[in-house]
């Protein structure tokens, strides 16, 4: 199952989720944003939502989905696009330290 690869992964790469607050620093946190044209919906636990249910208020996230999929691309069960979304948050900052 996906959100168990997921976890898998953060663990080989050193997360510990037993030791961690909640909203804190982590060594790896990783976030399955969106997944082709699928919409997943799974209570868990562990819980999965794809796509992320806070994509549309995080600029950080919405912008490299651009550079991938373009700002017309319609995010999977809603009717906004990922330039419509980015718009809505432009006030947000966001540093660029490379190529994604």
């Amino acid at each position: 199952e996906l959100i168990q690869t997921v976890l898998e992964i953060e663990r080989l790469l050193g997360r510990e989720r037993s030791a961690e607050t909640r909203w804190g620093p982590r060594a790896i946190d990783l976030d399955v944003l969106l997944w082709g044209d699928r919409t997943i919906r799974h209570a868990g636990p562990p819980a999965l939502e794809v796509p992320h249910p806070r994509l549309a208020e995080r600029r950080f996230a919405l912008l490299p989905l651009i550079d991938l999929y373009g700002d017309d691309r319609v995010v999977p069960g809603r009717r906004d696009t990922l330039g419509a979304l980015a718009v809505r948050v432009a006030a947000q900052s966001v540093e660029r330290l490379g190529d994604w």
